[in-house]
């Protein structure tokens, strides 16, 4: 019987304390991935009831910091209550993709096209073949700086919290 009553005492410690021990790891895991951001980093941190937008502050005292703005004192977040926490980025780089393919189609669509004008206003054979993969790299070059300058103006949130 002894072993029994070891054995369901054992499993009633487990049962009260492990929840208490997995919180802890929970918030040791958020400090150590916050801790990682850049201070001035633009970030928003989701409770259990509200979405908080701000600057990465710091970690101070089991706490998220966000600064101060606005004549606003600092905000501090318990990292206990933390749910989430989000970096602001932007699209530069998938803009840049997308407007390269759709600018190189269009450029060189639009280039065989225009050479094949050409050979047919004038009637005489026009060696245009590679006037599609000029028009090609030109309009790649073309929609993928349009495609970065539009995807820098948006806002993405990367997650960070949990990983």
């Amino acid at each position: 019987m002894s072993r029994f009553n070891s054995f369901v005492a054992l499993t009633i410690a487990c049962c009260l304390f492990a929840p208490g021990a997995r919180a802890q790891q929970a918030d040791s895991v958020r400090a150590s991935a916050v801790g990682r951001l850049p201070q001035g980093r633009h970030i928003l941190v989701m409770t259990a009831g509200e979405g908080v937008e701000g600057r990465f502050a710091g970690v101070r005292e089991g706490s998220l910091v966000l600064e101060a703005r606005d004549e606003r004192p600092a905000r501090t977040i318990p990292l206990a209550n933390i749910d989430t926490v989000w970096t602001a980025g932007n699209n530069a780089g998938r803009g840049f993709l997308i407007g390269g393919v759709a600018g190189a189609l269009v450029g060189g669509v639009a280039a065989a096209a225009a050479g094949h004008a050409l050979s047919q206003s004038t009637g005489d054979r026009c060696n245009c073949s590679g006037a599609p993969v000029t028009g090609a790299i030109g309009g790649a070059l073309i929609g993928g700086l349009l495609g970065a300058l539009f995807g820098a103006m948006s806002t993405s949130w990367h997650r960070v919290v949990p990983q």
